[in-house]
């Protein structure tokens, strides 16, 4: 997950092969909890940008979209664990170790909050 705020784009890549061929549309949800973060997107030969196919999604972001994604994402990413992270059908779970340090400089960059 990432923002560019020079052209207001939110993008969420995961490097994961759920079955379904490129370019289908696709559901990506992020779950903690009763947290959940949900993203529309497409399955790409080429999803992760690193040779792998997996599920990618770009948003048209600007200061205000991305005050609207940060109350139903934040939760997810701070909530004890683990995460659950799902593409279609597929689903595995993640650690949330290690991840206040870099989920501060996200905030910061993304929310402009820390």
């Amino acid at each position: 997950m990432g923002c560019l705020r020079d052209v207001d784009s939110f993008i969420v890549l995961s490097e994961q092969d759920i079955g379904i061929g490129h370019g289908q549309a696709a559901t990506l949800t992020l779950a903690n909890g009763a947290a959940r973060f949900v993203v529309e997107g497409k399955f790409e030969g080429d999803g992760a940008g690193v040779g792998r196919p997996g599920f990618a999604s770009e948003i048209d972001a600007d200061g205000k979209a991305l005050q609207q994604i940060r109350p139903k994402l934040i939760p997810v990413l701070e909530g004890k664990g683990p995460l659950v992270l799902s593409v279609g059908s597929t689903s595995r779970e993640l650690p949330v170790a290690g991840l206040a340090k870099p989920l501060s400089g996200f905030k910061s960059v993304c929310f402009g909050q820390r």
